[in-house]
């Protein structure tokens, strides 16, 4: 085995079966609308994450960003089938996949942000940065793992919003036994927070790159 074409779909929990259940009760999907969108594309193999852009290029228009069951970037040949699912590009518009006749449909992967930070800790007595290197980064990548988890959630008028705060990233390392204080947190060389570009040209999604500790 090279590369994992369809990765697994994780065993769904109760809060997320909740989470499903209402919202299949709550929105009402039909003909091609913003949640028919949704539960369609999720429903397919290897598909865990899915924002929607209607007419993101004149009338007609829809732009579907997906991301794999594992929360990471889908992989080409995935994006190719879904593509193929939902709209046939040599057939676009014509109702070839269960994109309804009319509808032009792009699938895309979203655009990867690398992520750098950069602060200094003190730490009690008796532990060292190495030491704690480890638990630092698997508390961070947590944070991150939970922001690519609320990726796909469009507030009440089916837009798109995420901010990493730097308070919820130094809240994730004061958690891990050893450390005193967090200070100077930086996210790619600024000390603010960065907000997620979300529309319809561009969805970034987050990754941690690299730590950088004083």
């Amino acid at each position: 085995i090279v590369s994992l074409f369809v990765p697994a779909r994780d065993t769904e929990s109760d809060d997320e079966l909740r989470q499903r259940f209402f919202s299949f009760i709550n929105e009402k999907s039909f003909g091609g609308n913003f949640i028919e969108y949704i539960l369609k594309t999720k429903a397919l193999d290897g598909v865990g994450s899915v924002q929607v852009y209607p007419i993101w290029n004149g009338g007609g228009t829809v732009k579907l960003a997906l991301l794999d069951t594992e929360y990471n970037l889908i992989k080409p040949e995935l994006l190719e089938k879904v593509q193929e699912l939902i709209d046939p590009i040599e057939h676009t518009g014509n109702g070839k996949g269960f994109a309804p006749i009319g509808h032009k449909v792009t699938v895309v992967s979203p655009t990867k942000l690398s992520l750098n930070l950069a602060f200094k800790i003190d730490l009690m007595t008796g532990y060292t940065v190495e030491q704690l290197m480890p638990f630092i980064l698997q508390a961070l990548e947590k944070y991150f793992l939970g922001i690519r988890k609320q990726w796909d959630q469009p507030d009440e008028s089916n837009f798109y919003y995420l901010t990493i705060y730097r308070s919820q990233l130094i809240s994730a390392i004061l958690g891990i036994v050893g450390i005193a204080n967090i200070s100077e947190m930086k996210l790619n060389g600024k000390e603010s927070d960065l907000e997620l570009t979300m529309n319809a040209t561009k969805q970034e999604i987050p990754f941690l790159n690299k730590v950088e500790i004083s």
